[in-house]
């Protein structure tokens, strides 16, 4: 509904049930359905069953949106949510190797939250890919808030 024919492929940490329900691409970053992912590292480290992702192979897959979830705009904190992806004790942190404090992340994706005109009641926040904001700026029916 936010993003009609406009749909993101999504980076998800825990990707089997969104991948069931949503219509786009998405990436399981655990590597649990993604065999890239998966296989990317012979030595594998970070939490049990969790140590998976790999931030080369993050990179060449680009999601356009990393670890989206959907707060009514009304209960939209940008910062709290940067403050918890940014932690190096959270746990989407760990299992993320860290990428949400590296430079070449911060160069590449933004935290913002996309809110489509047409439903105004309803917003997606996450990590976007900067091009991908840049091409739904180019549409008159989204708004996007940034931190």
């Amino acid at each position: 509904m936010i993003f009609e024919q406009y749909l993101p492929a999504i980076g998800y940490g825990s990707a089997g049930g969104i991948a069931y329900g949503y219509k786009g691409k998405v990436y399981d970053m655990m590597g649990l359905n993604n065999t890239q992912m998966a296989h990317a590292d012979a030595i594998k480290e970070g939490p049990k069953g969790h140590e998976s992702f790999n931030k080369k192979v993050f990179y060449q897959l680009a999601p356009d949106i990393i670890m989206p979830q959907t707060p009514a705009p009304s209960n939209l904190n940008l910062q709290n949510v940067n403050n918890y992806y940014t932690d190096r004790n959270s746990w989407d942190n760990l299992i993320f190797k860290d990428i949400f404090n590296d430079a070449v992340f911060k160069e590449k994706y933004e935290l913002a939250a996309v809110i489509n005109l047409n439903y105004p009641e309803y917003c997606c926040v996450g990590y976007y890919r900067k091009d991908y904001l840049h091409q739904l700026l180019e549409l008159a029916n989204f708004k996007i808030l940034k931190q």
